[in-house]
């Protein structure tokens, strides 16, 4: 094995094709049970809902030659060029993309020709020599020339803790993260304005959209993204708590009882901070994501191909 990437997200699924492209044996470490990360599409029975994040756009040209090929192979779509605040329309601005299966389907497919371990949870990332020791959860270790660590900073800093110098360290132990608390709610009839999202940033609810609206569902399906600070306050409630708590905000875009509902904690779900550059380099140790450059689903891609790029430049390819 030469590269080692901890990370399914889109960061390390981006990275990860960078380097299969340029010849470079990889393997993909994922702790949980599914790639994507944020990128998380739920299943209420026969529909789906996505639960972390609900769309995004498109600034670098990078990053839309990539969104370019998703539309050519339908993997997304244009969802709107805006979302209502609940009062006026519509704001007109850039596209907002959304995955045609769900956010987690587009992970999926990215993921679908790459090694990508799932349920493998890294333990500890040590130096020997030249290479990395990749000690897991279940007791194995493997080797690589090549690390790329793309989990939030808090996860991926302790896997490492002995191999970056102190100012690395301290420096990118300073990013913080925002929380976000998400419902997903089966009700009767969705009140939503087109194109059935409201997205108001500064109220307790940041974002409600309707997933049949997006094509997830057959009937009505809602997704509550509470704001950070809502979320601060109400994450010490147990679920049941919260889920009434977002229920109760959100009916003013739903008409009748509430059906099946879940609640997804997500404690890293925006960096408050970025770093400017693309990556952190410790020599073939690589830390890339949404904290670097810029953050949200393009930040974390452009991040995913730089590093990626980086590695291949660093590493033999398996044809050399």
């Amino acid at each position: 094995m030469t590269v080692a990437i901890v990370g399914a997200g889109i960061a390390g699924l981006v990275a990860g094709d960078v380097l299969s492209r340029a010849g470079v044996p990889t393997v993909i470490f994922e702790a949980a049970s599914q790639p994507g990360g944020r990128l998380a599409t739920r299943r209420i029975g026969n529909d789906g809902a996505d639960s972390g994040a609900q769309f995004f756009t498109v600034r670098d040209p990078r990053f839309q030659a990539l969104v370019d090929e998703w539309l050519r192979k339908d993997l997304v779509f244009c969802w709107s060029n805006g979302f209502s605040d609940g009062r006026s329309a519509p704001f007109d601005g850039y596209p907002r993309y959304a995955a045609r299966q769900g956010m987690g389907a587009l992970a999926e497919r990215l993921a679908s020709s790459l090694d990508v371990q799932l349920a493998q949870r890294v333990s500890e990332i040590a130096p020997d020599g030249d290479r990395w020791r990749i000690h897991l959860v279940d007791g194995h270790v493997t080797a690589a020339t090549g690390v790329l660590l793309t989990p939030p900073l808090p996860e991926a800093l302790p896997l490492v803790a002995t191999a970056i110098p102190p100012a690395i360290w301290r420096r990118l132990a300073a990013i913080r993260y925002r929380r976000t608390l998400s419902a997903i709610v089966a009700v009767e009839a969705s009140v939503l304005p087109h194109p059935g999202a409201v997205q108001r940033p500064s109220a307790r609810l940041a974002f409600v959209a309707d997933n049949q609206r997006k094509g997830l569902a057959t009937s009505p399906l809602l997704t509550i993204h509470a704001s950070p600070d809502w979320s601060d306050a109400l994450w010490p409630l147990a679920d049941d708590a919260v889920l009434g708590k977002l229920i109760d905000e959100a009916r003013p875009y739903f008409r009748g009882r509430s059906g099946a509902s879940v609640l997804d904690r997500w404690a890293f779900a925006l960096p408050e901070t970025v770093l400017p550059e693309r990556f952190v380099a410790v020599g073939s140790l690589i830390f890339a994501g949404d904290a670097f450059a810029g953050p949200r689903v393009e930040g974390a891609v452009l991040s995913g191909i730089a590093a990626g790029e980086r590695l291949a430049s660093l590493l033999p390819s398996s044809g050399a």
